[in-house]
């Protein structure tokens, strides 16, 4: 307390004594009624997984990427055998694909739990073909082409799908 305080309270008659219980612990009774959850945090069966994606997952995902003009075209790598693109599809790209036709499937009846899947990048496999130049680095795509993806589910068998990279329609100052 301030010595002002401590004028008013003489000058008011106040009773100030030392709190005895100040700092001890006090033991307080805990609440027995159990919070309510506030997310619904339940996922999806691996079996029922690997239906939803079957059903909703395309044979084929498309994504459109702008290729590299004059490539690394030599005589020993002729431009045929691959167009490199700008940016890669990476396993990401092809989750967040997956999670988007999820997320929108799920709105229709029957469909509520696709919204539960719970899957991540790790879980998607780019497979490699046997050349040096396939394309693929690490779990990126990096050329133009069509690839094969292995979607691996826990306890089940895994999910095989294409990935189809494709040249991006560029806008020209004659279309609308």
């Amino acid at each position: 307390m301030t010595v002002a305080e401590i004028k008013q309270a003489k000058a008011a008659d106040l009773v100030m004594e030392r709190d005895a219980s100040f700092g001890t612990v006090v033991d307080v009774p805990t609440q027995t009624k159990q919070r309510e959850a506030r997310y619904d945090m339940r996922t999806v069966t691996p079996q029922r997984t690997r239906e939803l994606l079957e059903i909703i997952v395309p044979e084929a995902l498309v994504f459109e990427r702008t290729p590299i003009v004059g490539g690394l075209a030599t005589e020993e790598t002729p431009a045929e055998v691959e167009t490199l693109i700008h940016g890669s599809v990476s396993a990401l790209d092809i989750l967040l694909e997956i999670t988007a036709q999820l997320a929108s499937k799920a709105k229709e009846e029957g469909f509520a739990d696709a919204a539960r899947v719970v899957m991540s990048a790790q879980d998607i496999e780019i497979s490699s073909r046997e050349t040096a130049l396939d394309g693929v680095e690490g779990d990126k795509i990096k050329a133009l082409g069509e690839y094969d993806v292995v979607i691996n589910i826990k306890q089940v068998e895994p999910i095989r799908r294409k990935v189809r990279v494709v040249a991006s329609r560029q806008k020209t100052d004659d279309s609308v």
